[in-house]
């Protein structure tokens, strides 16, 4: 392209230079002079552009040699890598046998190594719909592949509704898909979820579990706080409560007063009522002593019980010295020997002294003369106080703590 403008810009300058000669001789010549001043630079101009376009010519060479060979390098070390390949799948039948009368063994479903149980047969109770849901659902995860589609997924599920509203649904549903000539019911197991959601779920479930959290029904009493807390974690979960003082002091409302006030009254470590973990923890905790502490008291009772008897034992097998069997002179009876009155002053059992009984002894509140059961009372009535106490100190300095606090905010 440079050198066909060189051409053209001599051709124009002999084309001016024939138009200037016919001017005259000095003009003609003041005007080459000046065409040949300007063709000169023009031409000095091309040639240093000339230069630097092959500069960057080259410089693009480079850039793309330096290119290819880093993609050459790449598709090396890309061929060197070893990539698994993916294993065939085995043809699966598309129309599967479905069980009619009783729900397939496991084993019969593939060859896979897991056995997880089927679902028990579902009558359609409202409170058991979440739970026969939720083995299925497991079963499905543990063995994905051996359903095809959510058809089949679908009777699956029916096969276990045998009795009960459970039975009628499912009729209702194969008479349904008999008169639309063999159509499917359900769309996919989304749809068919939500119409056993709202068959065989319980009815606003949230509204009940709030209903039963405002009420006393969900207490503790006589069970364990594992048992209380089951519960209430699934009252909880149906509610929808999120506020965490809320579920706080629902916990606490509903916790046997003897726990409430033991995890209320710790002196150190005691949970924050913002936070309903560290109150299940406590509570677990507290429990869990008591029944160690009840265990260990039976376990000294049966012990003090067992001695008894076996002292008892002793004392009645102790054999009798037979009486010597020789002729005894017989002596007249007299019948109201018995009602005469003893000359003899009573014994007392503990101190073996004359004058009085064992209830009656000024040597009872001695403790070196007490018997082992008189001993054990005494102990469990010391420790019974001095629980009490320690319980009585703790609740003071915690109304103390409060009064303290309400005093400071007051100011």
């Amino acid at each position: 392209m440079p050198r066909a403008k060189i051409h053209l810009s001599k051709q124009l300058l002999v084309i001016l230079n024939s138009s200037f000669s016919r001017l005259g001789p000095s003009f003609a010549m003041s005007q080459q002079n000046a065409l040949a001043d300007g063709s000169q630079d023009f031409l000095a101009s091309m040639a240093q552009l000339q230069q630097e376009i092959a500069t960057v010519a080259a410089r693009q060479a480079q850039s793309e040699a330096a290119l290819s060979e880093a993609l050459q390098s790449i598709q090396t070390h890309l061929q060197t890598l070893s990539f698994p390949h993916p294993t065939p799948k085995s043809p699966q039948n598309p129309h599967p046998t479905l069980p009619t009368s009783s729900p397939p063994p496991p084993h019969s479903l593939g060859t896979s190594k897991l056995q997880p149980a089927t679902p028990s047969d579902f009558s359609g109770d409202r409170t058991k719909g979440r739970a026969f849901l939720n083995t299925c659902n497991t079963y499905f995860r543990l063995c994905p592949q051996k359903f095809v589609s959510d058809e089949e997924k679908i009777l699956w599920v029916l096969s276990f509704m045998k009795d009960g509203r459970a039975a009628r649904w499912a009729d209702q549903i194969f008479r349904w898909e008999e008169k639309h000539e063999g159509r499917a019911r359900f769309l996919d197991w989304r749809h068919f979820l939500e119409a056993f959601q709202r068959h065989f779920f319980p009815v606003d479930s949230e509204a009940a579990a709030i209903n039963r959290l405002e009420g006393t029904d969900y207490f503790q009493r006589n069970r364990s706080v594992e048992d209380y807390l089951d519960e209430f974690l699934e009252l909880m979960a149906e509610s929808g409560y999120q506020d965490n003082k809320t579920i706080v002091i629902k916990f606490r409302r509903g916790l046997r007063p003897q726990i409430q006030t033991a995890v209320a009254t710790m002196t150190a470590n005691r949970p924050s009522d913002n936070s309903p973990e560290a109150w299940y923890k406590a509570a677990q905790l507290v429990d869990q002593s008591r029944a160690a502490n009840e265990a260990f008291q039976a376990l000294g009772r049966s012990q003090t019980s067992t001695t008894k008897s076996s002292q008892s034992f002793l004392r009645s097998s102790t054999p009798l010295v037979p009486a010597a069997s020789f002729p005894v002179k017989a002596v007249p009876m007299e019948v109201d020997v018995a009602r005469k009155p003893s000359s003899l002053p009573p014994v007392c059992f503990r101190c073996k002294k004359p004058g009085h009984i064992k209830d009656n002894c000024p040597l009872r509140y001695d403790v070196r003369f007490l018997d082992a059961e008189e001993r054990e009372e005494l102990i469990q009535q010391l420790l019974a106080e001095k629980d009490a106490a320690e319980a009585q100190e703790a609740s003071e300095e915690v109304q103390e703590g409060v009064e303290g606090d309400f005093q400071l905010s007051s100011r």
